[in-house]
Formats: structure tokens, C-alpha cells, sequence
């Protein structure tokens, strides 16, 4: 017997929403600001996608960091 952490059908839900609200955290997290630049969030692609754009080539473009070691 299979046995489920909350049901069989919650399970996929409750891992889709953890998933989903843990990449909401990161992009709203300040101290990853750097790692995303303008035009590359997760709403921005999703709406790209959805209205069938094309993106900007400069999101493509490789941003040069300064690497402190």
C-alpha cells in the first residue's frame, strides 16, 4: 500500500505550491537582485510565452560580473 504525506491528490498540489512560492521567494528576495536582471523574471517569460514574443536579444547578452575572491 501506498502511503501519501497529505492525500494522493494533495501531495502533487502541495509540492507544485511549495515550488512555486519557494522561486517566488527568490525573485523577491533583495539579495539576489544582481543574479536578475530586468526582463528575466518568471512573470516576464510567462507573458512573453503567452502572447507568443519573442524575447530581447539583450537578455542574452552575458553580464559581466565583478568577482570579489
Amino acid at each position: 500500500m501506498v502511503k501519501y504525506l497529505v492525500g494522493r491528490v494533495s501531495d502533487p498540489l502541495l509540492g507544485l505550491f511549495t515550488g512555486l512560492f519557494a522561486y517566488y521567494i527568490y525573485e523577491t528576495d533583495p539579495r539576489n537582485a544582481a543574479q536578475r536582471p530586468e526582463g528575466r523574471r518568471l512573470w516576464d517569460l510567462l507573458s512573453r510565452w503567452s502572447q507568443d514574443q519573442k524575447p530581447d536579444k539583450s537578455l542574452y547578452q552575458e553580464v559581466k560580473h565583478a568577482h570579489k575572491v
